[in-house]
């Protein structure tokens, strides 16, 4: 023994191992097998792409071509019975794909291997659909200025454009965690902001219906009048509908699935998929007056649209564990 009490030669030292944890609490978690705890508050950011499915739904337009017929040339012609036109708009639907980016707030409490949590978020995009509309239609005018034989023929165009800016969810989650990796199923209602534009103009070109020759003379389709008559021209109206803006809030449903992965101790990653169905919602343009107006129940709602819309979103999504970050282990 060397003196003041040092160790002898070839004596073992005794080294003592710190079990300190590791601030790397994943990088722990996955070497000694500890678990990692999901538990806790979290906020966020997403970025992804979304595609935006707008369905312009079938409806019932209808149009007076004798008030237009009046409104036009200030005649005051007495034209009997109901001269209103019914144009049936078809279904029409058309997916948009854009990229989205938001953020998200939500907690979670793991219990085993299961993890229940509730997240909310909210997302700008730049989705948007325009659809054009054409219908023509023929009727016969009868009253005491007209003998049965005018004929109206009426060409109706339409245009929608509709834009949504932003989408938000409150969402349930259910998962099952090993270690960092973390496998989850979400379900909750989800909002949109959904904007519309409308505008429509109607032509209509009025024809005297008479068995003399005329050629040389631009009529319509003479298959759609009976008999021999050729209809002859003699004038013409059209009334437009100048574009207006409508806004609504669509409320619907949504639900997905996701995996998660801890890169550190506070720093999560996800991959997530959602469906959202907003449902559908009818926007009126009720300022636009004269001769048109849509079937809605019992009332005459002017320029009606119905127009339904869903979408399939796919975000990458970092979160930050604020207990964590805050307060340590």
């Amino acid at each position: 023994m060397l003196f003041g009490g040092l160790a002898l030669a070839g004596e073992p030292v005794a080294v003592q191992r710190s079990t300190e944890r590791s601030t790397d609490s994943v990088s722990f978690a996955l070497l000694t097998g500890e678990s990692f705890s999901w538990t806790g508050l979290y906020i966020g950011g997403n970025l992804g792409g979304s595609l935006n499915t707008y369905q312009f739904n079938e409806r019932n337009i209808f149009f007076d071509v004798g008030q237009q017929f009046n409104e036009e040339f200030a005649t005051g012609f007495a034209i009997e019975g109901a001269h209103v036109f019914d144009f049936l708009v078809a279904h029409q639907g058309r997916t948009d794909g854009t990229i989205m980016g938001g953020g998200q707030v939500g907690g979670m409490f793991q219990f085993g291997h299961f993890v229940v949590g509730i997240e909310g978020d909210f997302d700008r995009l730049a989705a948007s659909d325009t659809r054009a509309f054409r219908a023509t239609q023929f009727m016969f005018l009868e009253g005491a200025d007209f003998d049965g034989d005018t004929v109206a023929q009426t060409t109706l165009d339409e245009r929608r454009h509709v834009e949504t800016d932003w989408n938000a969810s409150v969402r349930g989650k259910l998962g099952w965690a090993n270690g960092p990796l973390l496998f989850y199923a979400t379900g909750g209602v989800a909002f949109a902001n959904v904007e519309v534009w409308g505008s429509s103009v109607a032509h209509t070109d009025f024809f005297a219906l008479n068995t003399a020759d005329t050629e040389g003379i631009a009529v319509p389709r003479a298959e759609r009048f009976p008999g021999d008559f050729n209809p002859v021209p003699f004038a013409s109206a059209q009334s437009t509908l100048g574009s207006q803006k409508r806004d609504n809030t669509y409320t619907g449903w949504t639900a997905g699935a996701g995996v998660d992965l801890a890169l550190t101790d506070c720093v999560t990653i996800a991959l997530e998929y959602r469906h959202t169905d907003f449902g559908d919602n009818t926007f009126h343009f009720d300022d636009f007056g004269g001769p048109f107006f849509t079937n809605s129940g019992s009332s005459r709602n002017r320029g009606g649209s119905s127009i339904g819309l869903d979408s399939d979103q796919v975000t990458v999504r970092v979160n930050l564990n604020l207990v964590r970050f805050f307060f340590g282990h």
